[in-house]
């Protein structure tokens, strides 16, 4: 199945780098991925789908890191000083 291509329309970005957030920008999204990152108003790909980004904003790359994950039985034991899963 082949993704469409997502154009996020006048968004502001804020990626770390630089400073500021970069206002204004189209996104270019292309098969789950970002592809282009540029001032709005330039032309779009043809048949995708809009999201309107007006008043909204974009981090890039943010993801949330904080997990318990355990795979079969875990036990907690003390080997030392730290605690340590198995």
């Amino acid at each position: 199945v082949a993704l469409q291509v997502v154009v996020i329309r006048d968004v502001t970005i804020i990626d770390g780098a630089p400073a500021t957030a970069r206002r204004r920008q189209d996104v270019v999204v292309d098969g789950g991925r970002i592809v282009a990152a540029r001032p709005t108003g330039g032309a779009l790909p043809r048949d995708a789908r809009i999201i309107d980004g007006r008043t909204r904003y974009l981090l890039p790359g943010f993801i949330d890191t904080h997990a318990h994950v355990a795979f079969g039985p875990v036990t907690l034991t003390k080997d030392g000083a730290t605690p340590v899963m198995r």
